[in-house]
């Protein structure tokens, strides 16, 4: 899909963690990724057999009370289901208030998912807590939130983007770090949405993997969890905040797992962390019970 210009502006500093003083776990930064949201206008409607608002409120819910410290929010597309202007409202409203009544006091940053429309999203998405920036950068660690929306269900990032993307990590100096956030999975998990995937997902891999700085890309669209190795890149997908779909199946099979949500903690600098070794990225997800 067309881009709006440009997609990437200069980086916006988020500050070095909450985290980093005094504590011998400290890391530059705790982001939390939520991704296939799918609401609806209705807040009582449900996404197969999942009342997709209830899930998000709970995910919030969770977030506030086990990361409180977390650094800022990523949302990985597939907002609405119904693609409606209440659809995004919704969530807007529900994002300040959950942010307002709990300890939470982070940005929330996006990108689109193949449902979404970026229009709404630039309308409804930009007044605090969300920033409407998709380059962000703490201490050395470059976080680009990538446009993989294309005309269909499946992905497709354009050349025009792709080149804005190489722009991007060229000007990374190599003892620095890259990591990557699109919607949809741009390898094959051997499953149903494997018709639906990034469709020159390969070829992007190909031209960001040539950049060493570039150490993980993380994504959504897939309703469960995936991590596949790229040359020396992590592919992770983040299982949705709505429901979670079964693994290697061809048939579209809705799984009982409960909803869910990504924590990435980027490490220090070696110098800041005092150490000689390659900074390694801890990521989990957490599953509601």
């Amino acid at each position: 899909m067309p881009l709006d210009d440009p997609w990437f502006n200069p980086p916006s500093s988020l500050p070095v963690s909450k985290n980093k003083q005094g504590n011998a776990n400290a890391h530059a930064a705790k982001l939390i990724q939520i991704t296939d949201l799918h609401l609806f206008a209705d807040q009582e409607s449900c996404y197969f057999h999942g009342n997709t608002y209830q899930n998000l409120l709970n995910v919030l819910s969770h977030i506030a009370q086990h990361h409180g410290d977390a650094d800022a929010l990523i949302m990985t597309g597939d907002i609405t289901q119904d693609h409606t202007t209440a659809s995004y409202q919704l969530l807007q409203q529900t994002l300040q208030q959950a942010i307002a009544k709990s300890n939470l006091a982070l940005p929330v940053v996006w990108l689109p998912g193949n449902h979404d429309e970026v229009a709404l999203m630039n309308e409804h998405f930009f007044a605090a807590p969300f920033m409407t920036e998709k380059y962000l950068k703490v201490a050395d660690w470059h976080i680009l939130l990538c446009n993989s929306k294309g005309s269909t269900p499946a992905g497709w990032i354009s050349e025009e983007h792709q080149s804005e993307i190489i722009h991007v990590l060229n000007a990374i100096p190599e003892n620095e770090h890259a990591i990557l956030f699109c919607h949809h999975h741009p390898l094959p998990i051997d499953g149903y949405l494997d018709k639906h995937i990034l469709e020159n997902g390969s070829g992007w891999l190909t031209n960001v993997s040539q950049y060493p700085q570039v150490r993980c890309i993380f994504h959504g669209h897939v309703h469960n969890e995936y991590h596949i190795n790229f040359k020396q890149i992590d592919i992770f997908a983040t299982p949705a905040t709505s429901i979670q779909f079964e693994k290697q199946t061809v048939d579209w099979q809705i799984s009982q797992l409960p909803p869910a949500y990504r924590v990435i903690l980027l490490p220090l600098s070696k110098t800041e962390a005092h150490c000689t070794q390659p900074a390694t990225i801890e990521t989990f997800v957490e599953w509601l019970a």
